[in-house]
């Protein structure tokens, strides 16, 4: 299962649980390149796919730190 975390989501504007779209290792190296993460997440219209802006990559990437995702 792959792991997920809060995020806010840049179509719906709501705190929901984000997937990433990448591979664990793809997701360190584009967090630690600051290059672009997309997640998704399930909404009942369908799914909604954006990527990270600056405040939620750094979240994520203090997340990845901790060892928590």
């Amino acid at each position: 299962m792959q792991p997920t975390f809060l995020a806010k989501c840049g179509i719906c504007n709501a705190s929901v649980t984000a997937l990433p779209l990448m591979k664990r290792d793809e997701l360190t190296k584009a967090v630690d390149s600051d290059a672009e993460v997309r997640v998704m997440h399930r909404a009942p219209e369908g799914d909604h796919v954006w990527a990270l802006g600056g405040r939620e990559k750094t979240n994520l990437r203090n997340i990845m730190a901790k060892g928590l995702l």
